[in-house]
């Protein structure tokens, strides 16, 4: 299955947040630990810097057991222009993807812009860290039922297999009453660029959703 969004628009003079490239090197490549309720996989990230629609993007690679992602994120803006995932269990495999041509919509200026939140982890390695206290994710093209603020919790010494690195805290949660259904989500990014994910905490949720947790096994800058 395929779910391909096309937004045919003129182009816009965005005014929401602005990310920062964190300058991910060509060739980086992450393992992490993934757990899902009782099942674990590992998964590996690799990424490429690519020349697309007349500049440079992030072309993100993550393959599992359980799942595959691809992900574009252009450089200049950080905003992801495609995202693709296939997920696999023991009875299907689904695949979706989404695609950004244009977008008109001007956010606000504490608004990012998400394409796919199977995408966010990738994009909030631009975040404004030392600059922007919190901001709001809103999706291109849809109405959020369920608003999520992100912000800077704080910083924190995560150990990992490698020893133990300083990090900023991000905080994601459901905003207003509906905030009570949906426990807050928390994830970990290093405070040396580029910024990569460390760590990720998600507890159970609304709906029956099985708690998850992220955990850096290994990191190698590339070529």
């Amino acid at each position: 299955m395929c779910f391909v969004l096309l937004l045919f628009a003129a182009s816009p003079a965005s005014a929401e947040m602005c990310l920062r490239d964190p300058l991910i090197p060509d060739g980086e490549r992450t393992v992490y630990d993934f757990a899902m309720g009782e099942s674990s996989c590992t998964v590996v990230e690799v990424v490429s810097v690519k020349r697309e629609n007349a500049g440079e993007v992030y072309e993100i690679i993550s393959k599992s057991r359980i799942a595959d992602k691809k992900v574009k994120i252009d450089r200049k803006t950080m905003s992801v222009f495609y995202a693709e995932t296939v997920a696999r269990n023991e009875k299907s495999i689904i695949q979706r993807s989404a695609a950004l041509l244009k977008d008109e919509s001007a956010g606000a200026s504490d608004e990012i812009k998400m394409l796919d939140f199977n995408a966010l982890g990738y994009m909030l390695r631009a975040f404004p860290f030392k600059t922007a206290v919190s901001a709001r994710i809103v999706s291109v093209g849809a109405r959020d039922m369920f608003p999520v603020r992100v912000r800077v919790a704080g910083m924190e010494k995560i150990s990992t297999p490698k020893g133990a690195i300083e990090c900023y805290k991000l905080e994601l949660g459901v905003t207003g009453i509906m905030g009570i259904l949906f426990p807050k989500s928390y994830m970990w990014y290093s405070i040396e660029p580029p910024h990569i994910l460390v760590r990720s905490d998600s507890p159970k949720g609304a709906g029956g959703f099985p708690a998850s947790r992220i955990e850096l096994l290994e990191y190698s800058a590339g070529k």
